[in-house]
Formats: C-alpha cells, sequence, structure tokens
C-alpha cells in the first residue's frame, strides 16, 4: 500500500492534514492564475497563501458556514473539557485521555482552525511528498451551478468551492469540521455514561473504576 492509499484510508481526523498537503501541492505544481473570481484561481491563491503560512488570511476565505462550524466546534470542545472536571480528581487525566485540551484554549473560532492546521502540519512532516504529489498532479474544475464548483484531483480528490461576497471559497472544510463536531457528540456521550457509572458507585461506596 503505497503513502498515497494509506492516507486515504486515514480516519477524518488526517484528512485536515490530507488537503493541507494537497493545497501545498496544487501551488507548486499548476501555473498562476490568480483570479479569485474564478474557482481554480481562487483555489491558486488559497494555495499560496497556505504555504507562506497566512492563517489568519486563509480564515477569512473559508465560507461563512465554516466559521458557524467552527464556532459550534469550539463549543464543543470548551464543554467537554468543563465534563472532564466533573470527574473526580483521581479520575480527570483517565476522563482526559481522548480529548484535545488545547483546542478548547481557543479564543475565538480563528484560533481554533490555526490550531487544527498546526497540529496537522506536524502530521504532514512524517509523509512521503513525492508519492502523495504522484496521486494529486493535475486537475479540472466542475461547476454545477452558478455559486457552487467542485475541483477534482488525479487522485479524484473533491475540493468543493462556494461563491461567496463575489469571492470563490474553500467549501470542503463544511464537512470535516462537522464530522470532528459529531465525533465530539459522541465521545461527550459516553464520557457522560462513565461519570454516572462513577456517580452511581461514589453514592454506594463502591470501588471506583480503575483510571487506566
Amino acid at each position: 500500500m503505497n503513502v498515497m492509499q494509506k492516507i486515504m484510508r486515514k480516519s477524518w481526523v488526517n484528512r485536515i492534514a490530507y488537503l493541507l498537503m494537497l493545497f501545498a501541492l496544487l501551488h507548486q505544481g499548476c501555473s498562476e492564475n490568480l483570479d479569485p473570481n474564478t474557482p481554480d484561481g481562487a483555489l491558486r491563491v488559497f494555495a499560496k497563501e497556505f504555504t507562506n503560512g497566512s492563517s489568519d488570511w486563509l480564515y477569512e476565505q473559508l465560507t461563512e458556514k465554516t466559521k458557524t462550524s467552527l464556532n459550534e466546534l469550539l463549543t464543543a470542545y470548551q464543554k467537554q473539557q468543563k465534563l472532564v472536571l466533573s470527574y473526580p480528581a483521581s479520575h480527570q487525566k483517565w476522563a482526559q485521555k481522548n480529548t484535545t485540551p488545547v483546542f478548547a484554549q481557543a479564543v475565538d473560532a480563528k484560533a481554533l482552525f490555526k490550531l487544527l492546521i498546526d497540529q496537522k502540519l506536524v502530521w504532514l512532516k512524517g509523509q512521503n511528498a513525492q508519492e502523495i504529489e504522484q496521486g494529486l498532479n493535475g486537475r479540472k474544475v466542475l461547476q454545477s451551478q452558478k455559486d457552487k464548483a467542485v475541483v477534482i484531483t488525479r487522485a479524484q480528490e473533491q475540493i468543493e468551492m462556494k461563491l461567496e461576497k463575489e469571492i470563490w471559497r474553500i467549501a470542503v472544510f463544511e464537512t470535516i469540521i462537522q464530522e470532528l463536531i459529531k465525533h465530539n457528540t459522541s465521545n461527550m456521550e459516553n464520557m457522560k455514561k462513565n461519570l454516572d457509572e462513577i456517580q452511581r458507585r461514589q453514592a454506594l461506596n463502591l470501588q471506583l473504576p480503575k483510571a487506566e
């Protein structure tokens, strides 16, 4: 199995990293069309700014739905950390095991987006860029509606774009952020069940489950 296949099989957790690698390779391998009034031009501008490390600018190019979802995700992370603090002190580290407390510390959606990018860039450094690039070189644009378009790579990866305020914006993060919210919700449900069991045992003076 080559690196491209491994990445395509990775969970949505690493999909952000995959997309960031894609944006970087798109900038390296394509001729310049930096007109944000066209889907491919807007994507190339996004890719160029990504390689320059301008996370604030990148955030402004996201769709409004993505920004709203990032706010929802930040709230979810903050609620998750409050739930951790509801555990007995002896079990808080155990409860924290499948959470990401650093995300809950973001001051706003923009800061959270930067944290998400930075974390995935760490993962990217260990990947074979040449093997990935072989599956990503070349692309075409399909525009099914006036305000919607899809950029398709040779790896059949679809980059969704939306026209908002006369500029084509990256929409592909919408689905990823919603998946993160769903994952967080599922995780919190399990955490609440575990907390209920701990509190039940405490009320009956029973031994608590091991914090492993």
